[in-house]
């Protein structure tokens, strides 16, 4: 960049002028070279010659040859970025600057901050605050000016090398100075009939510049460093966002704090694993739609307006459907396509995981949509066995954590579905809103650079589940038929699967959890086809190319025994199967419905038969969720069965009592916490039941004596 009015006599040398340091602070003695040959730019004598070459010469210079539009060297750069570095005052003059912006803002902020206050404050460090009724607050500093300019220089040097400042600044100032020599060049060879040549040109911009008798070029570098200076100051308080600068940082930066900025830990959740390894999630149409929005991303797109969305639609009613949008922080609004996009290619197997804490989580409220819950970024770390990967650092994994947190507070749903006919026809159709409202809270040591804390102590998360949980997630309102209660359940050691190597596993556990609930009450719970499996889990074109290529199909038959085998390391299991019945834990054991073909079994190395992967795909099998998912499931399914009618009035067994209840359950080597999952009532209820302060009733009986056989 030109700096303005740069024409200047070459006769004539400017004092340069003196700096004006902040109020309060002492003024700088900034020192100068006094020989223009100390710019240290002669080791760079080779290089002169080329320097016109690396200019553009302004047009309006006809007497002067044009010149290539070719940077400077980078010898020319180094040379000058070496001088600015040891010799100049540029740094020193950025330093009282951005030192006096500071103040001034942090200034302004703690007044902000104290507006409307009656009395003189002092609490505030370093700073006091005078306010009475009749004026505003003012803040007189009582901050000590060299160790706060050592601080503030310290910073800048950091930010000029990091950001590669002392380069930049070279290249400004060197090119800025050649064309200054050009100019005046012209101005003294103004009277000349014919253009010189380039040789001529270059030897007289050497002369000019490094020549014993060039006077001008001191004043000239010392307007420019000054100019410049002044740019920098801007781009740093850009970069850094300085208006907007967090007020603790701007403290510390200020030296009003030291270290790390202590701020109160929340009450946080006790982690879902420490509680037991399987955990009641919501498995109603927000949870399943909302999966798929993430896990289907090629299936986003924009609509007429270029809002973009993800439409989830009834297989069995095209008037039911739940549709998605992407929105920022702070608003509702849905985002068009291009912004949406971003937050869209964040989607995948993390924000599910993520999700399914978060719904696990959201299960344990009493009334979700007005409930708040803390989540650490290091328990999330932990449940997604994140923490056994070692080739990133703890702080790295939080802040990962942070990240794919602020994707699902992105995500928007919308739904219109009515169940059931007539008298019994309900309404849960919700308004656009939040799948999650999410607040992150980063603790730790500050980057002043930056003004943001890059390698966080912690990470905490605050959720509060959206209104859809009052259609889907209602338990009172389920049993006045107002809403829905839809529930799964989720073995936790599934969020340990790492996608990259175990994707079509982590789809089907995916799949199968929340399937389980919908086909709770199927006559075959857990009685699938293959073909059925595969296409709800893998695209189309997956399973399409898989039967028109044996290369594709040999390959996909191979990741679907090796997802068989390690579902049943994570507890997945076929009918009638025990670990300790199989006698060859590491065999993968048959889910298919006997009878089967021998080459189906991949132990057995069949020749497969012609055509074999069409009667592969229509091949039955059972998959079981691990234990006792089933049990609950059954239990769960069976209480909300009509009880018959006793003839007599009499029950054919003597009543439950809370001592029974306690002793079978320690039998079992059960918490109370698990048998309350196991028939989905509060820990506190059983804990009331035991010491004989609830009595039991007729259906919790049932459900009891089931789980506990007695």
């Amino acid at each position: 960049m030109k700096p303005g009015n740069s024409r200047s006599r070459a006769t004539k040398s400017r004092k340069p002028k003196q700096a004006i340091a902040p109020d309060g602070l002492p003024q700088l003695s900034i020192g100068h070279p006094q020989n223009p040959q100390e710019l240290e730019l002669n080791s760079a004598s080779s290089a002169i010659p080329d320097m016109a070459d690396s200019l553009d010469v302004n047009s309006s210079l006809p007497v002067l040859p044009r010149v290539a539009q070719v940077p400077p060297t980078a010898q020319q750069i180094k040379v000058t970025a070496q001088y600015l570095k040891t010799r100049s005052p540029l740094l020193d003059l950025v330093t009282v600057q951005l030192t006096q912006r500071l103040v001034t803002i942090y200034q302004q902020r703690v007044s902000n901050s104290t507006s409307g206050s009656s009395a003189t404050e002092t609490n505030l460090p370093y700073f006091e605050v005078i306010a009475n009724d009749s004026v505003p607050a003012t803040i007189r500093t009582n901050l000590e000016g060299e160790t706060l300019l050592s601080r503030v220089k310290s910073l800048v040097e950091t930010i000029f090398e990091q950001r590669h400042l002392w380069e930049e600044a070279a290249k400004e100032i060197w090119s800025n100075l050649v064309v200054w020599a050009l100019e005046d060049l012209k101005r003294v060879d103004s009277g000349e009939s014919a253009p010189e040549s380039p040789e001529v040109l270059q030897q007289k911009l050497s002369d000019y510049l490094f020549g014993q008798n060039s006077i001008s070029v001191q004043s000239k570098i010392h307007r420019l460093e000054e100019f410049y200076s002044q740019t920098l100051v801007n781009q740093i308080q850009s970069d850094l966002d300085l208006p907007n600068y967090p007020l603790v940082a701007l403290a510390q930066l200020l030296g009003l704090h030291s270290g790390e900025i202590e701020k109160p830990s929340p009450p946080t959740e006790v982690r879902l694993s420490q509680v037991d390894a399987i955990a009641a999630i919501p498995t109603g149409l927000p949870i399943v739609s909302s999966i798929s929005a993430q896990l289907q991303t090629d299936l986003w797109k924009p609509d007429a307006s270029g809002i973009a969305h993800f439409r989830y639609a009834s297989r069995t009613n095209q008037s039911n459907f739940l549709e998605h949008y992407i929105t920022s922080p702070g608003d509702i609004e849905a985002l068009p396509w291009e912004a949406a996009e971003q937050i869209i290619n964040k989607f995948g197997f993390n924000t599910v995981k993520l999700q399914f804490i978060f719904a696990a989580h959201a299960m344990r409220q009493g009334k979700p949509w007005e409930s708040t819950f803390t989540l650490k970024a290091s328990d999330i770390v932990a449940e997604l066995g994140w923490d056994r990967n070692h080739s990133s650092t703890l702080p790295t994994k939080r802040n990962e954590v942070a990240s794919i947190a602020y994707a699902l507070s992105c995500l928007l749903v919308k739904a219109v579905w009515i169940e059931g006919r007539g008298n019994k026809k309900l309404d849960a159709s919700t308004p656009v809103g939040r799948m999650w409202e999410v607040l992150i809270d980063v603790h730790g040591q500050f980057d002043l650079t930056t003004g943001k804390i890059e390698q966080p102590n912690e990470v905490y998360i605050t959720v509060r589940p959206g209104l859809w949980t009052a259609h889907f997630l209602n338990q009172a309102g389920s049993k006045a038929k107002e809403a829905l209660y839809q529930f799964g359940y989720l073995a936790l050691n599934i969020l340990k699967l790492d996608p990259y190597h175990d994707e079509l596993t982590l789809r089907l556990a995916i799949h199968l959890t929340l399937d389980v609930r919908i086909r709770a009450r199927d006559r075959n719970p857990y009685e699938y086809k293959v073909r059925s499996l595969l296409e709800a889990v893998l695209t189309e074109s997956a399973v399409r190319e898989a039967r028109q290529s044996s290369e594709k199909s040999r390959s996909l038959f191979d990741r679907w025994n090796h997802a068989l085998k390690l579902l049943l390391n994570l507890g997945w299991h076929p009918e009638d199967y025990s670990p300790e019945s199989s006698g060859q834990p590491d065999t993968t054991p048959m889910f298919y419905v006997k009878p089967f073909p021998e080459w189906l079994n991949p132990d057995q190395k069949r020749r497969k038969p012609k055509g074999w992967i069409e009667l592969w795909l229509e091949q039955k099998l059972v998959i079981k969720p691990p234990n006792p998912i089933p049990q609950r499931m059954e239990a769960l399914t069976q209480s909300k069965q009509p009880r018959q009618k006793q003839l007599g009035g009499n029950s054919a067994t003597e009543k439950l009592t809370g001592s029974e209840v306690k002793t079978a359950r320690k039998a079992r080597k059960w918490t109370q916490a698990k048998l309350a999952g196991t028939i989905d009532v509060d820990q506190s209820l059983i804990a009331k039941i035991e010491s004989s302060k609830r009595p039991i009733t007729p259906e919790l009986e049932t459900a009891l004596r089931r789980v506990l056989e007695l």
